[in-house]
């Protein structure tokens, strides 16, 4: 990592830069990711971040649970908290579990299945207008937001599937993601991949994302406001004390 700073950095160049001495040192850091097949971005990066967190940190094996507590340059830049509360729907207790990330990977199945649904409920009544019709349609791309909305947004547990301690009895619940801690830097990870149990595809819908991305509607602090002014008007008592609503503005570094 250290040569390819100097090196990027310390020459004035037309073309590309390839870290090929970063490339072999992690083939040989992970067999996995070794040979020329392509590879997973996402993976990689995971292995990356671990790896530079392992060589820049004191922490012992035993503690590396810690990562709160961690002062690496790693945790420091891009660790954040996820939060996951449930609530069940017989006597409403609820229930509140804590986890750390280093990024957020967001679901495309669901977004790619509404937007057919939508372009199939939106057919002409003859053949030939409801091809021009989806064939309008499906440039059109996949909002950002609207992922990170189905992310945040509530999902019903079946009672199989949920054990309330207070009932003591599986009763049916509500669970509900949202952003404790956001990190200084925020990679999201798209899964363009579905697998099924004898294959697995790749969904090419395009994404369309915004140079800068407001984060405070999918955090712990807006959904708990949201949910003190149910039945007021929108907006009103969450600003901040000059009257602004407040904001979390992420501005694009990268896309790969």
């Amino acid at each position: 990592m250290d040569e390819m700073f100097q090196e990027f950095y310390s020459y004035e160049k037309a073309e590309g830069y390839g870290a090929v001495g970063m490339l072999l040192g992690s083939w040989m850091g992970a067999q996995a990711l070794a040979g020329h097949k392509q590879q997973d971005a996402h993976e990689y990066m995971q292995f990356i971040l671990n790896s530079l967190h392992l060589a820049n940190s004191d922490t012992a094996d035993d503690e590396q649970h810690k990562a709160a507590d961690c002062e690496c340059v790693i945790h420091q830049v891009f660790y954040g908290t996820l939060q996951s509360t449930v609530t069940c729907s017989n006597c409403h207790n609820v229930t509140t579990a804590l986890d750390p990330i280093m990024d957020l990977s967001l679901d495309l199945r669901t977004q790619v299945r509404r937007k057919r649904l939508a372009q199939a409920e939106g057919k002409a009544a003859t053949a030939a207008a409801a091809a021009a019709a989806a064939a309008a349609g499906s440039d059109e791309p996949i909002n950002l937001q609207s992922c990170l909305e189905r992310f945040t947004s509530a999902e019903k547990l079946a009672a199989a599937d949920y054990a309330c301690r207070n009932c003591d009895s599986h009763q049916a619940a509500e669970k509900r993601l949202s952003v404790q801690t956001l990190p200084p830097v925020l990679p999201i990870h798209l899964k363009r991949f579905e697998h099924s149990k004898a294959t697995s595809s790749k969904l090419d819908a395009k994404i369309a994302f915004p140079l800068q991305l407001d984060m405070y509607p999918y955090t712990t602090r807006w959904q708990r406001q949201s949910r003190q002014q149910i039945g007021s008007e929108a907006g009103e008592g969450v600003g901040k004390a000059d009257g602004r609503a407040p904001t979390a503005i992420y501005e694009l570094s990268s896309v790969v």
